[in-house]
């Protein structure tokens, strides 16, 4: 084979790669659209509880990576159109420019497949628990204040005992006990705030959020607290919105949300203790139990939720990127 023939040959599988990416594109826009149909729904969410959260769904970057490299293709065939519209006396210039686009049209063939073939329908999913994640901590930093607030007056009230409590203490010989009782109260308030300046908005989730399991624990709190409750009003009010908004928003049992409330009720029952175990060792228990109870302590494991999307709008960037320099060349 000449050097001519040669080169009609790069044309020919140039115009071949050509017409698969524009098959491909129209998949991909297939998928933006369904994507993009999801961002709106869990968008909407977002707004209605006043939440903002990680985001999975970049629909927006690969629409604009499309875009710009369905621009970049037709700069490539404009070139490839030049070099076969002009009787050029340096074929080897041109051989060495059909093959380097040939090899970016082969890439981007292989990417393009790829994104076809790959399942982001579980986009939607990872949204969805970010945006679980965001509610749990919503309603948790208003439980926290009222929690916090009801410890702290306990707390303030053992600290500024008045004259005649302190000399029943050292009469009766109870300034330990009480010394005690005030430390552990001041590690439960430390263990609440510890929780909540773990809250990080917008953070990605490292566990599955269950909104069944978010609801039944409002309900209760709500049921099983209305006397520190009642002081905070600002704070109910959140809590009853975040409420009304999670019945509104997600499809949930009335049968199964019974079953969840009454387990999560009898796991607020004490934990069974040692008969020998000392009382100020039991009053302690009590503090951490209140905490795992409460959600303040997190006893479940992490895992990293990955998304495919993300590594593949970073490998079409950087075949943006390698496109745009031969054009440029």
């Amino acid at each position: 084979m000449d050097k001519s023939e040669y080169l009609y040959k790069l044309k020919y599988d140039s115009k071949a790669h050509i017409n698969n990416i524009s098959v491909l594109i129209k998949t991909l826009n297939l998928k933006i659209e369904k994507l993009k149909h999801s961002k709106i729904v869990t968008d909407d969410i977002c707004k209605k509880f006043d939440i903002e959260c990680y985001n999975y769904n970049l629909v927006y970057e690969m629409e604009e990576l499309k875009s710009n490299f369905t621009k970049d293709l037709e700069k490539l065939l404009k070139q490839i159109q030049q070099i076969s519209s002009r009787n050029s006396r340096n074929v080897d210039y041109d051989i060495e420019k059909m093959q380097r686009i040939n090899d970016l049209l082969d890439t981007y063939e292989v990417q393009l497949n790829a994104i076809s073939k790959n399942d982001l329908s579980n986009i939607e999913k990872l949204q969805l628990n970010a945006i679980k994640k965001e509610i749990y901590e919503k309603y948790m930093r208003c439980r926290a204040e009222i929690d916090r607030s009801y410890l702290k007056e306990k707390f303030d009230k053992m600290k500024n005992r008045n004259a005649f409590l302190r000399f029943i203490d050292e009469l009766f010989i109870r300034k330990q006990i009480v010394s005690r009782q005030t430390e552990n109260i001041f590690e439960a308030i430390k263990g609440i705030d510890d929780c909540v300046s773990g809250f990080e908005a917008k953070s990605e989730p490292t566990r599955e959020y269950k909104i069944l399991d978010i609801i039944a624990d409002i309900e209760l709190y709500l049921n099983s607290n209305k006397k520190a409750i009642k002081k905070h009003e600002g704070e109910h009010k959140q809590i009853l919105d975040i409420k009304e908004k999670i019945y509104s928003t997600f499809s949930i049992d009335k049968n199964e949300l019974k079953t969840a409330i009454v387990e999560r009720y009898k796991s607020k029952y004490p934990m069974p203790v040692e008969k020998n175990m000392d009382s100020m060792k039991r009053k302690y228990n009590k503090i951490i139990e209140f905490l795992y109870r409460s959600g303040y302590i997190r006893s479940y494991e992490e895992v990293k939720y990955k998304s495919k999307m993300e590594t593949l709008i970073n490998k079409l960037k950087l075949l943006t990127e390698n496109v745009q320099r031969e054009i440029n060349r």
